[in-house]
């Protein structure tokens, strides 16, 4: 229950079309539309396919949440409110989100939504793909303060054999690993089973996520891995951030910057709201000197 529950999604619409989604809404529009907008909203203004939005909605939807089966023929504005937005808990306190599917990280108030909110074993669309070819049943779901039940699906859907590889690597997942991540001090982010591309419970909201209000704080890239990494693209010193920045100062919420899975973070006192420190003057002039640097954003994040 105290896991942060986050969306990712891209910072542009260059790196939109290189996540893992490719249909997300970039920041610019999230922030001006005041939402973050579900797979409906998506297909209603021409960022997702008909074919993609039907295989939400009937094999995950309705197939497996047991929905209404809902009319992809006629979504409007107001019937894609209904939709579902697929979100993830951080099991492995990472410092990053889940870059595959965009550079920008939204933190949420899971204590403001937990009546919004419900959580399966693990990935829906995976977990669909791999119930077809195989004998492991489908999960039950669970809540935020209830998601016990929901370990021994979770273990056994990381274990399983890709339907659709069955050479893949496998088998070698146990939650120790995420234990260990948690309390044993200097403990590596862990890879194994599914964990270097899925290591998450999804987590469903049920309803639209109002922005600011249903937001803890926003976390960004410093950076890329290299220049040409648009998947993990940055936001340091560039016009966006600046926006972002603004945004957030505002509405009354943090900006966080990071640079990969176990980097540091750091709080960016130009935005401030921060609980139990005064931020000075001169950590904002450093800040600033740095963010105003071209040679401070080619360096590494720590």
């Amino acid at each position: 229950r105290h896991l942060q529950v986050i969306h990712n999604a891209p910072t542009t619409s260059v790196n939109a079309y290189s996540s893992h989604t490719g249909s997300d809404v970039p920041v610019d529009v999230v922030l001006s539309n005041g939402y973050l907008s579900n797979p409906c909203h998506r297909y209603l203004f021409g960022n997702l396919t008909k074919q993609t939005l039907n295989h939400y909605t009937r094999s995950i939807y309705s197939s497996y949440y047991g929905m209404p089966p809902m009319d992809v023929e006629h979504v409007t504005t107001e019937t894609s409110n209904e939709c579902l937005l697929f979100c993830a808990n951080n099991i492995l306190k990472i410092s990053s989100g889940n870059l595959q599917f965009g550079a920008m990280t939204y933190v949420l108030d899971t204590q403001r939504m937990k009546e919004r909110l419900f959580v399966g074993a693990w990935d829906a669309g995976l977990i669909v793909d791999m119930h077809q070819g195989s004998s492991i049943p489908l999960p039950p779901l669970g809540t935020v303060e209830h998601l016990l039940h929901l370990v021994q699906p979770h273990d056994a859907y990381m274990n399983a054999r890709k339907p659709w590889n069955e050479s893949a690597p496998c088998c070698d997942y146990a939650p120790s690993d995420v234990l260990n991540r948690w309390w044993v001090p200097g403990t590596p982010v862990p890879t194994t089973g599914f964990l270097w591309t899925h290591p998450f419970y999804e987590v469903m909201v049920a309803g639209n996520v109002l922005l600011p209000e249903d937001l803890l704080y926003m976390l960004a890239m410093f950076s890329g891995s290299s220049p040409a990494d648009v998947r993990e693209e940055g936001l340091w010193g560039s016009a966006l951030g600046e926006r972002v920045q603004r945004w957030l100062r505002d509405h009354n919420r943090p900006l966080i910057w990071g640079g990969g899975r176990s980097s540091s973070m750091l709080i960016d006192p130009l935005v401030g709201v921060v609980q139990h420190h005064v931020i000075s003057d001169r950590e904002r002039a450093v800040f600033q000197q740095h963010w105003s640097s071209l040679a401070s954003s080619q360096r590494n994040f720590e």
